[in-house]
Formats: structure tokens, C-alpha cells, sequence
């Protein structure tokens, strides 16, 4: 009788703790899928590099670009500056811009995040004369 206890309570410590361990898995599981959906949501589109003259500014070239970006443009960052005459012409730079486009109610399709990115590649050209270099 006293092993029938014993062999009870070992059993059932054992399905305890699986069941735990079971859990604690779907959790953490569940988690760094929330983690990656986020990541997907928020991944930026392929960088966009503008040409304009050296006389504008970054700043300039990031308030056009949040402005016909809204509501679903983020983020946006320059993060690299290209200066070279014979490739840009005399007096001109490239600005390479990071964005990153999200709306909080929905995924976002592809033509939508194309079609900010023409709306922001007219603003640059009409606002800041600026052109928007091929990949």
C-alpha cells in the first residue's frame, strides 16, 4: 500500500511538471511569435536614395517626405550621405533614407506601401526638386 502511495505521488509530480514545462513552452512560443509578426509588420521596404541640390537641406528632405508619408510612414532616417560629382552632377547629393510604413489596424499590401512611395517620390520632386535614384 505504501508503494501505491508513493508510486502515485512520483506519477503525479511527473505529470505535473510536464505539464508545466508543457505550458511555460506555449508561452514562451507564443510570445516570440507575437515578437516576429511584430518585426514583419514594422520591416522596412528596400531603401530609397534621393538626389538633390547640396543647398537642401536633410531636414528638408525628411519633412517632405514625413508629410506625404502620413499616416502610414512611421519612421524615417537618413542614413547615408553620397556626394560625387561626376555620378550626381556638380552641386547635388544623395541622401539614402531608411522608411518604414505601418498601420496600426491593418497588414499593409504591397501597393499601398508602393503607392506612399510614389506619392513621396512626387512631394521630393516637386517641394525639394529632388530625384529619386535607381536601386
Amino acid at each position: 500500500m505504501a508503494g501505491a502511495t508513493s508510486g502515485t505521488l512520483v506519477g503525479g509530480w511527473v505529470a505535473d511538471t510536464l505539464k508545466r514545462h508543457i505550458l511555460t513552452f506555449a508561452v514562451v512560443l507564443t510570445t516570440i511569435s507575437a515578437a516576429l509578426l511584430l518585426l514583419v509588420a514594422l520591416a522596412p521596404l528596400p531603401d530609397l536614395a534621393v538626389i538633390v541640390a547640396d543647398t537642401v537641406s536633410a531636414a528638408d528632405v525628411v519633412a517632405v517626405v514625413k508629410r506625404a508619408g502620413a499616416p502610414l510612414l512611421r519612421d524615417v532616417e537618413v542614413f547615408d550621405v553620397y556626394r560625387d560629382a561626376e555620378r550626381l552632377g556638380a552641386g547635388h547629393v544623395s541622401l539614402a533614407l531608411r522608411l518604414s510604413f505601418r498601420a496600426s489596424d491593418r497588414t499593409l499590401t504591397d501597393e499601398e506601401v508602393a503607392a506612399k512611395r510614389r506619392k513621396i517620390a512626387a512631394a521630393l520632386a516637386d517641394q525639394v526638386q529632388g530625384r529619386v535614384r535607381d536601386s
